[in-house]
């Protein structure tokens, strides 16, 4: 009995260090203005409904998440929020119920799983649970690796549950446990017929791929499913389950979805969704090379550098990268090759960040190395290049990055292995706008799901040079 109470002793101290330290960070995140908020919903064609009083959070500084959190974000080499990210942090941390429709590929699953492990954590009772919906064996796998280093820092337990002869167990030797599974609808709906899991000890419900499920026939489990929750749901003498439905398109079965089992929600688009694809500028010449390994890379920026911007009137460029430390590590190779450039990144502060941007808008003729956190809020009349460096975390940032260069100007791309999860989507970029697709990112497009004809497919050998 000593080692139980000691055990919640424990336990309550590290929960209080945990509200010291939220409080702490409540009063230390910056809050966007009204203009930025505008700008990032202009830019990135952000519309959002029912959301009033909730800013989206733009940089990591803006949010309430604990230090270990945003060391886990500098490890995985993340330097701003994804869109949907910006949007739906804020919006779960306050309880909500919400609709998110982003591509994919934008950063959903990180959108859900830090508003799903704080709401979890908050709960009084050990046996708390969350469950994540989604579509195949392939998406609940893809879910625990991004999500398990985050689960990880508060010794939350996740399990995957896919066959039907594998869940039973995991579920009775860890019922006295937080716990997350991240189930295909199918499997959920057999846990549910079988009382296995009490319906009062769930507390957030994600469905994610929401579109992806339906087309595959998991309709009928799903609904099955939430009409278990919408009783305890609506019940104000129970806790009440915050749900939330994600996808990559907009249809009518998803608003039907909304409408039935959740409360009060906000509904949030990122980008267009009739024409996903059609505000990238026609007319700015996409280049885009496959390169195999990071040698490769450094050597095609030099020849860019060296071969085409060298001799141009006005040669004003950004060069974009994935996290700070590849800034500073590029940066050094820049240097020792005779190359100035100006350095931004999310651990600059706003004041500095500010003088660096008024420096590359004063000269027509200048370098910067920099993260996504110089594409948001930024316009450059006289922009001539922008060199993607490194793929960014999301097509929609991709998208972003060329729409804000200056028509007539020219956008380069590296694209890797490691970038192949995008190469769908990229494809359908270059293919609308009548780029060239390097064959080897049609091989990888091929592989996650691109099945049209492509108009212009060769290597950069075949691409036209300014």
């Amino acid at each position: 009995m000593s080692n139980e109470i000691s055990t919640d002793i424990i336990k309550q101290d590290l929960l209080n260090d945990e509200k010291e330290q939220l409080k702490d960070n409540i009063e230390q995140r910056t809050v966007p203005s009204l203009a930025d908020v505008q700008s990032f919903c202009a830019e990135f064609h952000v519309k959002v409904e029912n959301a009033a009083g909730i800013r989206p959070w733009l940089q990591f500084s803006d949010t309430d998440f604990p230090e270990k959190i945003l060391k886990q974000f500098e490890e995985n080499e993340y330097d701003i929020p994804t869109p949907i990210q910006s949007i739906a942090w804020p919006i779960l941390s306050q309880n909500r119920d919400l609709v998110g429709i982003a591509s994919s590929g934008s950063g959903k699953t990180l959108a859900f799983i830090l508003p799903l492990i704080f709401q979890i954590r908050k709960q009084t009772n050990d046996n708390s649970i969350a469950i994540i919906l989604t579509s195949t064996r392939e998406s609940v796998q893809n879910i625990s690796n991004i999500a398990q280093p985050y689960f990880n820092l508060f010794g939350i337990k996740s399990f995957c549950i896919i066959n039907g002869d594998e869940y039973e167990k995991p579920i009775n030797e860890n019922h006295d446990e937080k716990n997350v599974f991240i189930c295909l609808p199918n499997r959920l709906y057999d846990i549910l017929e079988q009382k296995l899991i009490d319906l009062h000890h769930i507390t957030f419900i994600v469905l994610n791929e929401t579109d992806k499920m339906i087309d595959l026939g998991f309709e009928m489990q799903i609904r099955k499913i939430l009409d278990n929750f919408k009783s305890i749901k609506n019940d104000e003498d129970q806790h009440q389950i915050q749900m939330s439905i994600f996808s990559a398109t907009s249809q009518k079965f998803i608003k039907s979805l909304a409408d039935n089992y959740l409360t009060n929600y906000v509904h949030a688009i990122v980008g267009y969704l009739s024409e996903p694809h059609a505000f990238v500028y026609t007319n700015v010449q996409q280049i885009v090379d496959f390169c195999p390994t990071e040698q490769y890379k450094t050597q095609n920026l030099f020849r860019i550098l060296d071969d085409v911007c060298a001799y141009t009137p006005l040669r004003k460029t950004i060069i974009f990268v994935r996290t700070r430390d590849k800034v500073n590590r590029l940066n050094k190779e820049l240097e020792e090759n005779g190359y100035k450039a100006l350095l931004l990144h999310g651990s600059i502060n706003q004041q500095m960040r500010n003088e660096i941007l008024k420096e590359f808008r004063e000269n027509a003729n200048v370098l910067l190395l920099a993260t996504d956190v110089a594409s948001r809020s930024f316009d450059v009349d006289d922009l001539r290049f922008i060199i993607n460096y490194d793929y960014p975390t999301s097509d929609a940032i991709y998208k972003h990055r060329i729409t804000r260069i200056a028509q007539c100007s020219i956008a380069f791309t590296f694209f890797t292995n490691e970038d192949a999860k995008h190469a769908s989507a990229l494809i359908h970029i270059l293919d609308d706008t009548g780029a060239m697709v390097h064959p080897i990112i049609l091989q990888l497009g091929r592989k996650h799901g691109f099945n049209k004809w492509v108009a212009n497919v060769g290597s950069k050998s075949n691409q036209s040079k300014t």
